[in-house]
């Protein structure tokens, strides 16, 4: 008889600790913010959570946060404590790298996004998952696009600037450039004299005109190009005489360029804000051979 009760205790305790519920909590230390807590796949709650465990089961949690690698770990209901605490370690592929742009020449202008944000260095962090590009430019200077990737970029990236030899080879003219430019001769030379003198110094300069037309008082010279590294620059000159005043000029210097090398067609062409070196001081001298 004694026996028995002793047995129908243990049953009965047996079935109280099946049943029971012990009160399990984690909380996660770092990430400081963000992070996500799930029980058996339903979510707990950010930085800490509470669950019940029945006594002789487990529950599977998750805990992640954005750029951290995710921990998964079982929380039984019975023994392994009921207190757990979490740090997640970062994500190798997010962790910051510190990059330093360099150009030469020295005051370039770094861009960003559209944005100036530096001239001639630049220092910023980006993850390793991620890549930037970066404009660098300066005048005189063919502008370049530069990528930097978080993962396999050195440190310090070198950016040197090609010269721009057609730049170099130039001059800013927007007032000769594509304008027409009037002057009087002052000469005492009789008309015929004046124009000769005008077309001889012109030739010193584009050679030959397709269009030579005293009477008309017209004259136009032939395209003379010159091939850089990077465009193509073409110019001519035209030289027209007021019909009512022969000693009455008008020159109009053309400056075109094109990217395309292989073309040779005027659509190709668009007019360029600079004048070949060459032909900066022509006006002038123009002026000055029939004053």
């Amino acid at each position: 008889m004694k026996k028995t009760i002793i047995n129908g205790t243990y049953v009965l305790l047996s079935a109280v600790l099946l049943t029971s519920c012990v009160t399990k909590t984690v909380l996660v230390k770092c990430p400081e913010t963000g992070a996500k807590i799930t029980v058996d796949g339903d979510y707990y709650g950010q930085q800490n959570a509470s669950f019940r465990v029945k006594w002789n089961g487990w529950k599977t949690v998750t805990v992640s946060a954005p750029k951290h690698v995710s921990e998964t770990f079982t929380m039984r209901g019975m023994g392994g404590g009921n207190y757990k605490e979490v740090c997640l370690k970062r994500d190798p592929k997010y962790i910051e790298r510190s990059f330093t742009i360099k150009t030469t020449p020295e005051d370039a202008i770094i861009e960003i996004d559209g944005n100036t944000v530096g001239h001639g260095s630049f220092t910023f962090e980006m993850d390793r998952q991620h890549y930037q590009l970066a404009e660098v430019s300066r005048q005189g200077y063919f502008s370049t696009t530069v990528r930097i990737d978080g993962d396999s970029s050195p440190d310090i990236v070198k950016v040197d600037l090609v010269e721009d030899d057609a730049w170099t080879a130039s001059a800013p003219a927007s007032d000769i450039a594509n304008k027409n430019i009037r002057f009087s001769a002052t000469s005492n030379k009789d008309d015929d004299e004046i124009w000769y003198t005008l077309i001889r110094y012109a030739s010193d300069y584009f050679g030959d005109f397709t269009v030579n037309d005293k009477g008309a008082g017209w004259a136009k010279s032939t395209w003379v190009t010159k091939t850089f590294n990077r465009i193509k620059v073409r110019s001519r000159l035209e030289i027209k005489r007021n019909p009512g005043n022969k000693k009455e000029f008008s020159i109009y210097l053309a400056s075109e360029y094109t990217t395309r090398k292989d073309c040779n067609d005027d659509e190709c062409y668009k007019q360029w804000d600079r004048v070949l070196k060459t032909y900066v001081e022509l006006p002038s001298a123009l002026k000055t051979s029939v004053q």
